[in-house]
Formats: structure tokens, C-alpha cells, sequence
């Protein structure tokens, strides 16, 4: 079933949260302020919520069985797991008798909880950024350094370093996630073209493109968020509480206008 088509986006942005909206027509355009108001007209809300906030590992596994279930036990397995951490699992594809899936250990962050009552769907950033056919993907989150990599447009990992400067550690450390993840079949070759989305100099593009041998292509400023018919919905604790306490308030709506409507019709007989 597909979700209901979302009319606004929250996302953790380069200086910090923007709020998008989706006009029914026209082109998406992004909110000035944030205020009150504007977060109580958000209808059907989706909150790309902060990489920081998220781990993400591609995982192997039988095709067969629940891939949240199967994620989780993977991940307690190697000692991944967050404390109260909730974990998804996002099919990517089949391959040889086996499915590749991306689990997703979230974890409440205190700068996303007040905006969890009114989320209507969870996203991870990396996929509200269109990577054109690129296989790295690299931004900032309020100041810092994430990156994505892609299987044919599909994103396989994601992560936030902390870093603030793409120096040659952090490039180090991306071709190092690249090659372990071409050595375990996740993608199926080196990376040879990147997207660059943000403010980075010639300087940071150049030692970027040199140190991980990759073309690259770069966009000054953060496109609107892209959206899809399906959202993963990797949400954590807190998102998932507000999500299940909605959906009661929800049936027991449903059932008092029931009953309203049952009464009324006893009395007008």
C-alpha cells in the first residue's frame, strides 16, 4: 500500500532544520521560519531524520523471514546494536538465493523529538537526495560531514563522521567502507562518480576527487528534498510511541463517532 502523498518535509539541514513544502501546484519551495503555525498546517509530514542519529549496515540474508527481525538479530550478533535502539530492515534486492537489505539501528535524538508528534512517515537523509547516477554521495548535516554510497541508485550504507573538513582522514576512511563493501558484494564495483551537495571549496573538491579517484559533479546548494510513493520509516523509540499513540487516539475517534452515530439513529427511530 502505497502512503499517503506527503505535503511538507522536515529535514536536518546544513545550518540546521528546513521545512519544505509540496504545493499541489507549482514547485516545492522552502519555509522562511519555522514557526508554530507552520508546524501545525504540516500535514502529512515526513521527517528526514538526523544521519547522526542513524547506523546503517548492509546485510546478506535469507530471503525468507522478516528483514527487521532478521536485521536485529544480525546486528545484536556483532555487537552493533545501540542501547534501546529500533531496528529496520530495507530490501534492496534478490541475488543468487539470497537478499541484500540495509538494517537501520535509530535512536532518539533530542533535536528531532518535538517533531515526532506530528510526523506522519520517517526517512533517512540520504534518501531525500537525488545522486544522479553517482555511486558517493557527500553533504553536510549542521556542519558536518555525511556521506552515502549507491547500487544503482539505490543507497547500500550511510553515515555521518563528524568531521567538519573532507581532509585526507576522511577520505581515507570513505574508500575504506567503499572496498569493504565491494569485498562483500554490496556494490559491484569501485566507486567512479561522485556528488558533492553543499558548500565545498575547489580545494575540498579536488582533494575529494583525487584521493578517491572519482569524477565528480557539485551542486552549491541543497536541492528540495526528493519524494517517494513508500517511505522506509526507520523510526526510533520515541517517533515509533508518538506514532502508536496517534493511531489509537485514531480508532478511538473512529469508534466514539460510531457510537455517536448509533445513538442518533436509536433516537430518530
Amino acid at each position: 500500500m502505497k502512503d499517503i502523498a506527503p505535503k511538507s518535509v522536515m529535514r536536518y539541514g546544513t545550518d540546521g532544520w528546513e521545512l519544505w513544502r509540496y504545493p499541489s501546484k507549482g514547485e516545492p519551495f522552502r519555509e522562511k521560519n519555522i514557526s508554530a503555525k507552520a508546524l501545525t498546517s504540516a500535514l502529512h509530514l515526513v521527517v528526514g531524520l538526523p544521519t547522526r542519529s542513524l547506523l546503517s549496515v548492509p546485510l546478506w540474508i535469507s530471503p525468507h523471514g522478516n528483514p527487521s527481525e532478521l536485521a536485529e538479530l544480525e546486528l545484536s550478533s556483532r555487537h552493533l546494536l545501540r542501547r534501546g535502539a529500533e531496528v529496520t530492515g530495507i530490501p534492496i534486492l534478490e541475488e543468487n538465493g539470497r537478499a541484500l537489505i540495509m538494517a537501520i539501528a535509530s535512536v532518539d535524538d533530542e533535536v528531532a523529538l518535538e517533531f515526532f508528534p506530528k510526523a506522519h512517515a520517517f526517512e533517512f537523509p540520504a534518501r531525500l537526495i537525488d545522486p544522479a547516477g553517482s555511486d558517493i554521495v557527500i553533504w553536510r548535516e549542521w556542519g558536518n560531514l555525511c556521506f552515502a554510497i549507491y547500487r544503482d541508485s539505490h543507497c547500500v550504507f550511510f553515515g555521518s563522521t563528524g568531521d567538519k573538513v573532507p581532509d585526507s582522514g576522511f577520505c581515507a576512511m570513505v574508500a575504506r567502507t567503499a572496498m569493504r563493501l565491494r569485498c562483500e558484494g554490496v556494490i559491484t564495483r569501485t566507486p567512479v562518480k561522485m556528488r558533492l551537495v553543499g558548500d565545498f571549496s575547489f580545494e575540498d573538491r579536488s582533494t575529494l576527487g583525487d584521493i578517491l579517484h572519482a569524477d565528480w559533479d557539485h551542486l552549491k546548494e541543497m536541492p528540495p528534498p526528493i519524494l517517494h510513493p513508500v517511505n522506509t520509516n526507520p523510526a526510533p523509540p520515541a517517533a515509533k510511541a508518538a506514532m502508536l499513540q496517534r493511531e489509537r487516539m485514531r480508532r478511538l475517534s473512529t469508534v466514539a463517532a460510531g457510537v455517536v452515530a448509533l445513538y442518533a439513529f436509536v433516537l430518530l427511530c
